[in-house]
């Protein structure tokens, strides 16, 4: 099996109105990581099977994008549609694309990563090396997370 990957920033440049219905301006600090970013996968795993996993740090993965995307793969490279996955992060800290009603789907800012990861795809394909992929098992102690559960006082976790 071969695999390749790169990551690409994908912040705007300029202000924007956020997912979390806010606006995000590059030059002032928050909280948290400051990237925002769409990572590749690209897996050859024998001459017929491929598979290419976008991940981005997006509320969600927008449809216009997507079949940009895929358009462009199955005209560039020959790799059928079904053989590309999009996810998004689901952060709140990146632009808003219309997952909302009122939210403008940015197609001008959508057009901007599309020809960021078309510039990038030619290195990602050279630079596909042959990997292993291995597994195995290993025991840990009984743990449960219920993030879920109502907080009576949010400030301390009660």
């Amino acid at each position: 099996m071969k695999f390749s990957s790169t990551r690409i920033s994908i912040l705007p440049e300029e202000k924007f109105p956020l997912s979390g219905m806010v606006e995000r301006d590059s030059g002032v600090p928050t909280l948290g990581n400051q990237e925002c970013n769409v990572k590749i996968g690209w897996w050859k795993i024998s001459d017929q099977s491929e598979l290419v996993f976008f991940l981005a740090d997006l509320l969600f993965f927008p449809e216009y994008l997507s079949q940009k995307l895929r358009t462009h793969f199955v005209e560039t490279y020959n790799l059928p549609s079904s053989q590309i996955i999009f996810a998004g992060t689901h952060t709140h800290s990146a632009p808003g694309l219309g997952f909302l009603p009122w939210e403008s789907e940015h197609k001008d800012y959508q057009d901007i990563v599309f020809e960021k990861i078309k510039v990038a795809l030619p290195e990602l394909v050279k630079s596909i090396k042959e990997v292993r992929v291995e597994q195995t098992t290993v025991s840990l102690p009984p743990i449960s997370v219920n993030r879920r559960k109502k907080l009576i006082n949010w400030r301390y976790g009660l």
